[in-house]
């Protein structure tokens, strides 16, 4: 397999997911990367999906409700969602940047029809 690389916004895939989110997204066969920035006090709503999700906090804070638990992540702090459960995301007043992957692959964040 050859190894590919992409410049800075080059093949990558942009998403508004809520009012104040957007997720630029890229892809290789099996997962995708997600880079996620929410202005302050924007609202990831309460959702699910069945692919697996883990993510790292690069800068700002927010309010992680997964599965009933809630708690305030920050710069470095690293969140894992199981496929199937229910989840929001709250930022807080600097915002949040913040890489997610998903396993497998979401398709619906490519432009193709599926979970």
């Amino acid at each position: 397999m050859q190894t590919q690389f992409f410049p800075s916004q080059e093949g990558e895939f942009r998403r508004i997911l809520f009012p104040g989110v957007e997720a630029r997204v890229d892809a290789s066969e099996h997962l995708t990367l997600s880079r996620v920035f929410m202005v302050p006090f924007s609202v990831v709503e309460s959702h699910s999906h069945p692919q697996e999700q883990v993510g790292i906090v690069v800068e700002g804070a927010a309010r992680f409700d997964v599965g009933g638990e809630s708690k305030v992540l920050g710069p470095g702090d690293v969140y894992r969602i199981p496929g199937g459960v229910t989840h929001s995301v709250h930022a807080l007043e600097k915002g949040l940047t913040a890489f997610d992957v998903f396993f497998p692959k979401r398709l619906e964040y490519h432009g193709q029809v599926g979970a």
